[in-house]
């Protein structure tokens, strides 16, 4: 059975990708004027996830795409530059979606990186 359609859960994941996850979803509460506990019974009947989950995996998949990508990385500018609080948060959630360190990730890559 396809899930229920729901136009206000289509403008959040469209705007949690264009964002690349980092719109916070507090904010998209207070646009939608829509209380958070509504919207997230909404986001979970369409999607099967929290918004917060879905923009969390959509910000791992978008910086997981720019380390393959590059030829040289500074880790610490791309943790900040994605919405990370910090490269230990960056770290922690890489390591919990992809299994490994963002080190041992672009060692897999056969990417160089910058080490600061």
């Amino acid at each position: 059975q396809d899930p229920p359609h729901d136009q206000l859960v289509e403008q959040m994941l469209i705007n949690i990708h264009t964002t690349m996850g980092q719109h916070p979803i507090g904010a998209m509460v207070n646009e939608f004027n829509i209380s958070k506990r509504q919207l997230e019974r909404r986001f979970i009947d369409t999607v099967g996830a929290t918004s917060k989950y879905f923009a969390r995996i959509t910000r791992f998949l978008s910086v997981s795409k720019c380390m393959r990508q590059e030829k040289k990385l500074n880790l610490t500018q791309i943790a900040l530059e994605s919405g990370y609080f910090g490269q230990s948060h960056f770290i922690r959630e890489f390591k919990e979606f992809s299994g490994v360190t963002p080190k041992a990730f672009l060692a897999n890559q056969n990417i160089s990186f910058v080490d600061i």
